[in-house]
């Protein structure tokens, strides 16, 4: 992966010129801009920030007015700094939740290559999110329950499988659950997998459902669903994070006419009227317009 320290002219002008996610593809929030201009100096910034609330990832517009190097007279200074995404071990149970969270937004395939209890905290996460009080048991030694849920009126038992993609969930894992349930006292459970259930496994929980035992079935495709609607709930920016992403490292993006700031006005939309480009940038742009260029040709 790349970071914005490492984005070409070209590169962050795509990014930030987009109005969805350029990782996950959902739509950006845009935060209203800010204007500042210290004391006795003709230096003014004007700044924006766009926030993927899914993935987390972000973009920033600046503007320079005043005595900046790129600008001067009627001109304003364009410059754009774009955020960094990383490859995280799934494997890793120390991992953080939200950067979890985060990194499924982006490659739903990598819910295969989570640790079984980082599972069991994403799981528990997710139906926090949805309004339960979450309990995640111990890793070891849980009777059979991973998770117990309350919402004040009952409590549910909750039993989280990973599994491969292929490997179906079976009939008797359910009678399984259905009986850590009678040994913990509840009368309503849920399983939980990263994989799929088989035909005997649905006739088997609709079984125990007509003898007062309730058992829904949460497959993959249905998890990770939950998962998108419930990830914005998580969005947060700090004040150190904001200060951080709208001074961070960015590259020079072009200069248009000089504009007077306005409160909650979208500065991203603001023409471009000159460029300069870098040699490498140069080349990237000609290998756009031409796609099977070759330098000797």
């Amino acid at each position: 992966m790349w970071d914005y320290a490492c984005a070409s002219t070209l590169i962050t002008l795509n990014c930030i010129t987009s109005k969805n996610c350029v990782w996950c593809n959902k739509e950006l929030v845009r935060l209203n801009p800010f204007c500042s201009q210290p004391e006795g100096s003709s230096r003014k910034l004007i700044a924006q920030m766009s926030v993927c609330p899914y993935c987390g990832w972000w973009t920033v517009f600046r503007i320079f007015q005043g005595d900046h190097p790129r600008s001067a007279g009627l001109f304003e200074c364009y410059e754009g700094a774009v955020g960094s995404l990383k490859e995280l071990d799934l494997d890793d149970i120390s991992a953080p939740l939200d950067d979890v969270r985060r990194h499924l937004q982006i490659n739903n395939d990598k819910v295969f290559s989570l640790h079984p209890k980082v599972f069991e905290d994403l799981v528990g996460s997710v139906f926090k999110d949805y309004g339960w009080s979450v309990n995640v048991t111990a890793y070891s030694g849980d009777d059979g329950i991973d998770i117990i849920l309350s919402d004040g009126s009952k409590t549910v038992g909750v039993q989280v499988k990973k599994h491969k993609r292929t490997k179906k969930v079976e009939a008797e894992q359910i009678r399984s659950l259905a009986g850590a349930l009678v040994l913990n006292g509840m009368t309503e459970g849920i399983f939980v997998t990263t994989s799929s259930y088989r035909k005997g496994a649905a006739r088997t929980a609709s079984k125990f459902q007509e003898l007062g035992y309730p058992i829904k079935l949460i497959d993959c495709k249905t998890f990770l669903e939950a998962l998108e609607i419930a990830q914005p709930s998580q969005f947060k920016l700090d004040g150190d994070t904001f200060c951080n992403r709208i001074f961070a490292k960015g590259a020079y993006i072009g200069s248009g006419v000089e504009k007077p700031f306005e409160e909650k006005e979208d500065i991203y939309v603001r023409k471009i009227i000159s460029s300069v480009y870098a040699v490498d940038d140069l080349l990237d742009l000609r290998k756009e317009q031409i796609p099977h260029f070759v330098p000797g040709e």
